[in-house]
């Protein structure tokens, strides 16, 4: 037999008594293993990759039954893939939908909004369309909700996201959100 030959049967015994060092190494630790660096470079990765941290999270808009006729609200959020329409009318008065962010933390956001309005002029109801705008930051953490709250402040109307924490507003989000998909279905 030659030394040639020897040799790589001698490799495979260093790396599989390396592999038995780290996996006894792993079993008795109280501790769990998720990478080792080895001194000569280079290194194992044990395990799954790392969750993403995405938040999921909801944003209703509302048709006050008094004002608004019918409205669109179209909101640019930094770090969502594309912006969101939510829209009411009298047949819809409440709109929900689901945005998903890359992790939480705070968001600058953008609000621009259309709706029509009813007014009286001359005793007469009419109906105006009103171009809404608002800016701001919202703080985004797992289990929260948002909703569209239109401010009129010295005759001008703007518009900001309102959190929605309590679990009585949640729990109404939810079933108009039943609602509309029943109505959805039933009308198929």
């Amino acid at each position: 037999m030659s030394d040639s030959s020897k040799y790589p049967k001698f490799i495979w015994v260093v790396v599989a008594l390396i592999l038995v060092a780290v996996v006894g190494f792993a079993l008795l630790s109280s501790q769990p293993v998720q990478e080792v660096i080895f001194p000569v470079g280079g290194g194992v990765k044990f395990g799954p990759k790392a969750k993403e941290e995405t938040v999921r999270f909801y944003v209703s808009y509302e048709r006050d039954g008094n004002l608004v006729i019918e409205g669109q609200a179209v909101l640019h959020l930094s770090g969502a893939p594309q912006p969101m329409t939510l829209f009411v009318d009298r047949a819809k008065p409440f709109h929900t939908a689901s945005i998903t962010v890359p992790k939480p933390g705070t968001y600058a956001y953008r609000l621009e909004q259309v709706e029509t309005h009813r007014s009286q002029k001359n005793r007469e109801d009419v109906s105006v369309l009103v171009a809404i705008r608002g800016d701001g930051e919202i703080d985004v953490q797992p289990g929260i909700a948002f909703k569209i709250h239109r401010v009129l402040s010295g005759g001008e109307w703007s518009a900001e996201l309102q959190g929605v924490r309590s679990e009585e507003e949640r729990r109404k989000i939810r079933e108009r959100s039943r609602e509309e998909l029943d109505k959805i279905i039933e009308g198929r």
